[in-house]
């Protein structure tokens, strides 16, 4: 069946079939898991038949493989003597394992039944088969490019020629790149049919490799209009004013920040602990809900007074439902801090992003302006209806 759909003023003649690679499969990320959601969502409200294609982030690997990645002269006997420890460190630090359970077990209902996907998981070895089965092929959002956790899938190598390879709001997750990956991402980008960034630091970077044009664009999360998350949003969770905190990193100032915070304005502190690599610093606050669904991470936020973060989603979703927020880096050598540099500037912003502790304590915190969303609501929408629009000149 043929669909005639008026978009922005155009009209979009629609029959054809969207398949998607991100951070989909198996994802327990709050953000990842939501703007897997939003995409397809946002293409579906268009018109198009958009769903995720199951892809994993890492390819199921032999005890033979692992060996030879580790290192290859590890011997079985040494792996077999590895993967018990880390089982070990895991049940350690878990407290209570049915907690991560039960966090896990509601972001697959979440990727279940509320995001359509292919019947299939894909491998590298097999992600070709899928080729027939869409019309247009898209990569992103999140961090598919990062060349940390490379992956061939989320380039789109196996599509051919004939059909269009697009990126929408693609993360490289970084502002620099080695000699050696500005080669690789040249010869990866080659072929697209059009391509847009998450992040305006890439589009500089991008632009020095690829004769294709690089847009900037909106993270598929703010998409869709506060309507359409009302009606995924859980009903309110916590009674009474508070402040909620999700930090993904190890930095104790944001935490630090934010009992004062709470303590001089009389709020209560909720945190939603990452329950990983540092679940020992979450043990902080008044409300500590482990297992919160990506539907209670929506509604966490919307009925939240204001938002302490270093989580790059938890910022975009302060911002759609109008909310004060304090953003901090990462104190994990791992900086990814581009990513919310970009949406602040959006918004007039920047000093919302505090990075150094040492010039910083809560009466800095207290004498920044609140956001001005009134004033900045035109920018907002302009950034959205240029998102918008590379969809529909691009599908």
């Amino acid at each position: 069946m043929e669909f005639v759909i008026r978009l922005g003023g155009k009209v979009v003649m629609n029959n054809k079939r969207i398949g998607i690679l991100t951070h989909y499969y198996g994802s327990n990320n709050y953000g990842g898991i939501l703007q897997a959601y939003a995409l397809c969502r946002k293409l579906n409200l268009m018109g198009y038949s958009a769903e995720q294609i199951c892809y994993p982030l890492h390819e199921p690997m032999s005890l033979q493989e692992l060996s030879k990645r580790l290192n290859r002269n590890m011997s079985l006997e040494k792996i077999l003597t590895i993967v018990p420890r880390k089982i070990l460190y895991i049940t350690n630090n878990y407290k209570n394992s049915n907690i991560l359970l039960d966090r896990y077990k509601s972001f697959s209902e979440f990727r279940e039944k509320s995001i359509p996907h292919s019947k299939e998981l894909y491998l590298d070895s097999t992600i070709a088969n899928c080729v027939d089965d869409y019309d247009i092929f898209i990569t992103g959002s999140d961090q598919v490019w990062n060349p940390i956790w490379f992956r061939k899938g989320f380039f789109l190598d196996f599509v051919p020629k004939k059909k269009k390879k697009i990126a929408y709001a693609a993360s490289i997750g970084q502002s620099t790149l080695t000699n050696e990956q500005r080669t690789l991402m040249k010869h990866k980008l080659a072929d697209f049919y059009a391509i847009s960034v998450r992040e305006k630091s890439s589009v500089k970077l991008l632009s020095e490799i690829t004769s294709c044009k690089i847009e900037w664009v909106l993270d598929p999360t703010m998409l869709l209009p506060m309507p359409e998350w009302d009606a995924v949003c859980s009903e309110q969770l916590v009674a009474g004013p508070y402040i909620l905190c999700y930090f993904l990193g190890n930095a104790l100032l944001g935490r630090k920040m934010a009992e004062q915070f709470a303590m001089q304005h009389k709020l209560s502190v909720v945190n939603i602990p990452m329950l990983g690599k540092y679940n020992k610093l979450d043990g902080f606050g008044d409300i500590k809900l482990c297992n919160a669904s990506p539907n209670d991470f929506i509604s966490l936020i919307k009925y939240a007074d204001c938002i302490f973060t270093d989580s790059f989603h938890a910022c975009v979703f302060s911002i759609l439902y109008r909310k004060q927020f304090y953003a901090f880096n990462r104190d994990d050598g791992r900086s990814m801090i581009s990513r919310i540099e970009s949406i602040l500037e959006i918004i007039h912003g920047e000093k919302r992003l505090i990075e150094d502790s040492n010039l910083c304590g809560i009466a800095q915190i207290n004498d920044i302006a609140p956001i001005d969303y009134t004033g900045n609501r035109e920018k907002l929408m302009l950034m959205r209806q240029k998102s918008e629009s590379f969809l529909i000149d691009n599908l």
